[in-house]
């Protein structure tokens, strides 16, 4: 509808839209539109970007917590990343620099995972489902435990290197 009614896609478009539509044979079929408005905004300012980029200090504190003394363990944090580019760097970044001063004290947290999910329903296709995995080890060896790290796309997913929004 986005692409209808303004001509393109933005896929981190953040869009308000308010219509008349006559609905066709189903409800996901418009039959006509009488009236259409569509409003964007984009909240670019240091303050916003800062904001938007939140960190998962506090999750990974929380799943620490949950953990037994003795086993070696491994935690997943999976979230929304439905950001712009900007926003979702810097939370890169942010997660990357808490994570490396994480203290998992006498317990044996070997590795975080965050998973940054990214749904979608671009005009040319009827679904699409990006999937970046920022790891970090906490205690122990380099090796990292999972040959396969992501959580939703199945391990026969045609994959690429780097985070989506990097593309």
């Amino acid at each position: 509808m986005q692409q209808l009614l303004t001509g393109s896609y933005r896929r981190y478009g953040n869009y308000i839209q308010s219509a008349l539509f006559k609905l066709g044979m189903s409800p996901r079929y418009a039959a006509g539109c009488d009236q259409a408005i569509m409003l964007r905004w984009q909240s670019s300012s240091e303050k916003a970007v800062n904001g938007k980029a939140r960190d998962v200090f506090k999750k990974l504190a929380e799943a620490h917590e949950q953990l037994p003394q003795e086993t070696d363990s491994v935690v997943h944090i999976g979230f929304e990343a439905l950001e712009s580019g900007e926003v979702e760097r810097r939370r890169y970044d942010r997660i990357l620099e808490s994570t490396a001063r994480f203290d998992a004290k006498a317990k044996n947290l070997r590795y975080v995972y965050c998973h940054y999910l990214m749904p979608e329903s671009p005009p040319d296709e009827s679904w699409a489902f990006d999937e970046t995995v920022q790891w970090r080890r906490i205690t122990g060896t380099e090796q990292r435990p999972l040959e396969y790290p992501l959580l939703v796309l199945p391990g026969d997913t045609e994959v690429r290197f780097g985070p989506y929004w990097a593309t």
